[in-house]
């Protein structure tokens, strides 16, 4: 029985009327029973010739298996959309290849004494009901047959489904609708977003399953422009379909510096997870085609224009790769790019590196980053990423026949926390510490032995409020499930304000893989901007509400810091402000990057202003934004909707 693109249509039409339909009961009266119906007023019922076969071909089998079964239906109008079906005549014919035979079982007489009522409406069945005692195998056999009616229907329906329906019923019966979208085929999706008369929902219909249904997905990628049409889904995409990576990685081979930032990060999820299901050579060998499109945008920037070679590393962090492109941005001067380098490095998957050539990669790698996190020149920033990239079991393989290189970055980071308490070694003490607390660390032991031969514990536990650390929190939700929060912070030895701060929230327990709630990190990397501590002490003080603020009030409070930020402050008085300060935000969810940003502006506005204008005017310039537009369906469906179907709860 062939489908038709109305079926699939209309399964999705006609969850509105759901919304409406009522126990199936000829009682009430409904106004949308005075339109097409089933059977016509005054005629008291239809009689069907129905016939389905099944064949069953079993390798090696010695014939060939087919059930064929017919029998006349007949269809009784109960009034106001109610409808009664009943089977007369039911013959089931059994077959051994050639040899036909009639088969008398149980299943006829039953099939024959069932009674299935149902509601249709205007060429739509919204209901289906049966006595609880009938046979599960049967009502569902009555059910297909009912199913066809919506696609050879007797009377034309009456297009009572509009974009007015639509807006009334869509927001109470979304996740059914998402449902039936869901089984729709690539053919019956193009059908249904191609539909003129409910355009302004089909995009937040579509965005829900573009995260689930294979054929779904390719919707949401145009590959002439490399844009997704809803980015969000795409990190809640389980199993991306074959043809999809294809389309990926081709379109990555004409991938220009503009389209990168857009591009890469949701490119590399995809694929990523793509591995993951899949974990072939073939798999394998697309990730590397991807590297070879995306490597020749991982050049220093020109100007403070980073957003490319950001991008790029964070797609080669994402995926696990490493080239020297990688090694030399590393060097780079922009903060935020020697960030995603290290990062980058620190990230490496040896599935993408030649077995010949990954002991000389180690021991290059080794000796670039030991000297950053030595050398004292540079930020305390670069050399906390530096240990960070060098704490990972690629460059730390105490497994390798010649220990040399494990044993001389051991001897490398006891000489460091040998020295006295800075910001860079007591950064260092606190990730030993959660590392040795952690049974699944594979460092674990390393850090147990750093920690355990240290002569000067005591020290590490006189750090100052302002002091570079790594910070590990469990907060129990439930039985046998978590929140897990890491916390880092990074100071300079000059400033006041941090120059890195990342956080990460994440679920864990005995539910992560049948539940996907997200898991969020960020990171702010932040150069040159306490030019004037008192001042924001001030501004950023969301209780004063001292709006005269002058020289004496300044003063006094200047006068008030701890010793060693007034310290800090006296400095900043004899110095002009520095211009060159910078703000950059990084978000990622489910470890790919959603938002890249400067914000510096807004950094600054904020630091200009105190607390409660800076929202008050943020949120106005938002609601500002939104005027005109129709938000309603937004917010909840396009992000919560998608976060409740990964849950599954469609």
């Amino acid at each position: 029985m062939a489908v038709s693109l109305n079926l699939c249509f209309s399964l999705v039409l006609l969850l509105v009327y759901r919304a409406s339909a009522a126990p199936i009961s000829p009682g009430n009266a409904d106004s949308l029973c005075s339109f097409a119906q089933l059977v016509a007023p005054g005629q008291d019922s239809l009689v069907y010739k129905y016939k389905t076969e099944v064949k069953l071909s079993v390798v090696n089998g010695q014939f060939d298996l087919k059930n064929e079964i017919s029998a006349n239906v007949h269809i009784k109008n109960l009034g106001n959309c109610n409808y009664a079906l009943q089977l007369q005549n039911v013959v089931i014919m059994e077959t051994q290849d050639e040899d036909e035979s009639t088969v008398s079982t149980p299943a006829k007489q039953e099939l024959e004494n069932l009674v299935v009522r149902f509601r249709w409406a205007d060429g739509f069945v919204v209901a289906v009901e049966a006595d609880a005692s009938a046979n599960i195998d049967h009502v569902n056999f009555v059910k297909g047959i009912i199913s066809a009616l919506q696609v050879y229907s007797p009377v034309p329906t009456d297009g009572l489904l509009t974009s007015k329906d639509w807006d009334q019923f869509a927001a109470t019966r979304f996740l059914e609708v998402t449902n039936e979208l869901r089984r729709m085929g690539k053919a019956d999706i193009n059908a249904f977003k191609s539909n003129a008369d409910i355009k302004n929902l089909v995009p937040m219909f579509l965005n829900t399953i573009y995260a689930h249904d294979p054929a779904a997905t390719l919707f949401n990628f145009d590959s002439a422009n490399l844009k997704f049409e809803n980015p969000l889904s795409v990190f809640y995409l389980d199993s991306p379909s074959t043809e999809l990576v294809d389309q990926i990685v081709q379109s990555a081979k004409r991938l220009t510096a503009e389209q990168v930032p857009d591009f890469v990060g949701l490119a590399a999820t995809i694929l990523k997870k793509y591995k993951a299901r899949q974990n072939s050579q073939d798999a394998d060998r697309k990730i590397k085609d991807f590297q070879k499109s995306v490597s020749k945008f991982l050049t220093a920037p020109t100007g403070d224009d980073t957003k490319v070679v950001t991008a790029a590393l964070a797609a080669y962090a994402q995926l696990g790769l490493y080239d020297n492109q990688v090694k030399n941005l590393a060097a780079e001067q922009h903060l935020e790019v020697q960030y995603h380098a290290l990062n980058a490095i620190r990230h490496i998957d040896d599935d993408y590196i030649d077995d010949a050539d990954e002991l000389n990669i180690r021991t290059d790698l080794q000796n670039v980053l030991l000297e950053k996190l030595q050398n004292k020149e540079n930020k305390n920033a670069v050399r906390v990423w530096a240990f960070e990239a060098l704490y990972t079991p690629f460059i730390f393989n105490s497994e390798e026949s010649d220990p040399t290189l494990s044993d001389n970055l051991e001897k490398a980071f006891s000489t460091i926390l040998d020295e006295p308490l800075n910001q860079v070694n007591g950064y260092m003490w606190s990730v030993l510490k959660f590392s040795s607390l952690d049974r699944l660390d594979p460092l674990r032991g390393l850090a147990a032995r750093l920690r355990v031969h240290h002569d000067n514990k005591k020290q590490f536990s006189e750090q100052s409020t302002l002091s570079s650390r790594h910070v590990e929190l469990e907060i129990p939700l439930r039985k046998n499930y978590r929140a897990v929060i890491h916390l880092s912070v990074v100071f300079e030895n000059d400033r006041v304000v941090p120059s890195f701060i990342g956080a990460k929230l994440a679920f864990d327990g005995v539910r992560r893989e049948t539940i996907r709630l997200p898991w969020i990190d960020g990171a702010l990397i932040i150069e040159n901007l306490d030019s004037n501590v008192a001042e924001y002490f001030l501004r950023l003080d969301p209780l004063n509400k001292n709006k005269n603020v002058d020289d004496t009030y300044r003063t006094n409070t200047k006068n008030s810091l701890p010793g060693s930020t007034k310290r800090l402050q006296d400095t900043y008085d004899g110095v002009e402000d520095d211009s060159s300060s910078s703000v950059h935000l990084y978000l990622k969810l489910f470890g790919a990057d959603i938002r890249s940003r400067d914000i510096t502006d807004k950094v600054q506005d904020l630091l200009s202003s105190n607390i409660r204008t800076f929202v008050r005017n943020q949120v106005l310039a938002r609601l500002q934004q939104l005027s005109g537009k129709n938000p309603i369906f937004r917010i909840p469906l396009e992000i919560g909707a998608a976060s409740a179907a990964a849950n599954g709860l469609t």
